[in-house]
């Protein structure tokens, strides 16, 4: 109980202690674009692929559209990666139109609360819950992460919403063990994403599907990798490029993957948002929409959703004058933003 002040003592006979790492997604994301900048890759950001290119029956390149100027053009290339995570049988049907699908994506919903319900730098996990879930509290850029869950989905949506029953299921579960019960009225964010798990046969619960990355190489050339997850992402790297050099007859060069510096930059964990940090995301981290600043460049939509609808109308006036966009734009952004957030809300 030292270690966990907010736990519930009601019933408590005892614990273990173990050791894990922790992490900012959208900040090693954000770095890793860009390390491949500092190795000479060309990134490309608001650009979707919409066909790819074959030539003699082998994918030779894509088409793609800039979502912002609506332009569509070509790039050849010699061998096409199709690492889109829980979108990978999209792009393999735009390959083949009757592919198989291999992909079951699974949803997991996460609620942020204050630390108070959880105080001090030590996370506790229920290894069990009543349908076979684990549950965790976990002290996360000055808040508290609760999850999670994993629901099967039939359909891969953009942007996943927390379901009403995921909410409760937390909400009911963290009550058990914390001494301060949360309701809906505390939870600061509710958010949800979205696993590429590989599908198996026959199709069980969603929480046994296998977590491990595949590759596969299409007929017609298209190397696909699909699972896997963030602790397992250099190996990742390393096999799907292995595959491409593969199948493109290229260059044989030896792997850096394995013992290659990631440059760091710390989270952001305040939610008052200032001119210099969203200048910085525009002109380091190529922001280009408010979603851009205040979910994934700082982490105020996740850690409190309705203190980021208060700052975008600031944050779009601060962006149209570094990016030359005009009110109109300005107007569109805060439009969407706030629909976007709202999501977000309890």
């Amino acid at each position: 109980l030292n270690s966990l002040p907010g736990l519930r003592p009601d019933g408590l006979r005892g614990g273990e202690l173990y050791h894990d790492g922790q992490f900012d997604d959208a900040r090693l994301a954000i770095s890793l674009a860009q390390a491949m900048a500092n190795h000479g890759g060309v990134l490309l950001n608001y650009v979707r692929v919409i066909a790819l290119t074959k030539r003699a029956n082998r994918v030779s390149g894509v088409r793609a559209l800039d979502v912002e100027t609506g332009a569509e053009f070509e790039i050849e290339a010699k061998v096409v990666i199709n690492a889109t995570g829980v979108f990978a049988d999209e792009v393999r049907r735009l390959d083949n139109a009757e592919v198989a699908p291999t992909l079951a994506p699974s949803q997991g919903t996460h609620l942020v609360l204050d630390a108070s319900f959880l105080p001090g730098e030590v996370a506790l996990m229920v290894p069990r819950t009543d349908d076979g879930r684990v549950l965790f509290a976990i002290p996360w850029l000055g808040r508290v992460l609760v999850g999670t869950t994993d629901t099967g989905v039939s359909t891969v949506a953009a942007e996943p919403r927390p379901l009403a029953v995921e909410i409760d299921f937390l909400l009911e579960h963290a009550a058990r063990y914390l001494a301060k019960t949360p309701t809906r009225g505390n939870v600061l964010s509710a958010f949800a994403g979205l696993r590429p798990l590989v599908k198996s046969t026959p199709i069980k619960a969603a929480s046994r599907l296998a977590r491990d990355h595949m590759i596969g190489v299409s007929d017609s050339g298209l190397v696909t990798i699909i699972g896997g997850k963030w602790t397992t992402f250099r190996r990742m790297a390393e096999d799907v490029i292995d595959a491409a050099v593969q199948s493109g007859g290229l260059e044989q060069r030896a792997c850096v993957t394995e013992n290659l510096r990631i440059p760091a930059s710390p989270p952001h964990t305040e939610i008052s948002v200032g001119e210099a940090d969203v200048l910085g995301a525009v002109r380091k981290e190529m922001a280009r929409t408010v979603e851009d600043v205040l979910a994934r460049r700082t982490r105020t939509l996740f850690l409190d959703a309705r203190a980021s609808l208060e700052a975008a109308p600031q944050v779009a006036t601060i962006m149209a004058g570094e990016l030359g966009r005009d009110e109109q734009w300005e107007a569109d952004q805060v439009r969407r933003f706030r629909e976007l957030a709202s999501g977000y809300l309890v």
